[in-house]
């Protein structure tokens, strides 16, 4: 056989293995994960550009870390499954690693145990899911969805108060970005202004950061046991019944 044709034929099979290859790798890295919380033009939006790669996975007792790419959920840690967290190299470098998986295990509880949960809510807190949203919830825009309550993003308080997280800039929205607004079914208004009955109950020396919702109430609270407010308190109580 002609050696100059087998050289070819070897350099010619190097070539095609070598684009195959590349093609593989350009596939997982523009690869983008469809992501089931955002619905939203809005959402969209402000996660364009961003990768949710796994990187690689880490333990943590019956769950798993997935260490994914940097500007997966612009970096913020969250849950995907019932045993799944995500952060970034970042997050599970850093010295705040313990207390955020603290905050996630309880997400993750949440979503293996709903209905425990949903009834907790609706007995010692005054939240509910109904079925039915107020148009005027409903047809905002600027809703920022989160994984973490996405299964029950429209939690109502004394089904009087629903909390919405909006973005703060609907026309360049960012993730890390947004605040609360309240719609009172009574008045039939947007409001920033906590409920003072819902302040005597959620809040002690301050109010908690992420109010949104109780599933981040509930993860904020069990970061920090020095919480004595009374929705705090009934919480301890119902964690101790499920302690793993």
């Amino acid at each position: 056989m002609n050696t100059a044709w087998i050289w070819t034929l070897l350099l010619a099979i190097l070539l095609v293995s070598t684009v195959l290859f590349f093609l593989v790798q350009m596939r997982s890295y523009f690869h983008t994960e469809v992501l089931p919380w955002v619905q939203r033009s809005m959402d969209i939006k402000a996660r364009k550009g961003q990768q949710c790669r796994i990187l690689r996975t880490e333990a943590d007792g019956p769950n798993t870390v997935e260490i994914v790419s940097p500007t997966c959920e612009d970096g913020l840690p969250h849950t995907v499954r019932p045993h799944t967290i995500r952060m970034t190299e970042a997050v599970w470098s850093s010295d705040r690693r313990d207390t955020i998986l603290v905050h996630e295990r309880v997400h993750l509880q949440q979503r293996q145990m709903p209905d425990e949960w949903k009834r907790f809510y609706a007995e010692h807190w005054g939240y509910t899911f109904p079925e039915t949203v107020p148009m005027e919830v409903m047809d905002r825009k600027d809703i920022r969805s989160n994984p973490d309550t996405s299964e029950n993003p429209f939690p109502v308080w004394q089904t009087r108060y629903w909390f919405v997280e909006v973005y703060d800039d609907p026309v360049t929205p960012s993730i890390r970005h947004s605040h609360v607004e309240i719609w009172d079914n009574q008045t039939q208004s947007w409001s920033r202004s906590l409920p003072q009955d819902w302040q005597r109950f959620f809040c002690g020396e301050s109010c908690p950061h992420q109010y949104e919702h109780p599933h981040e109430l509930s993860a904020e609270y069990s970061t920090d046991s020095s919480w004595n407010c009374s929705a705090a308190i009934t919480l301890r109580e119902f964690q101790k019944r499920y302690r793993s």
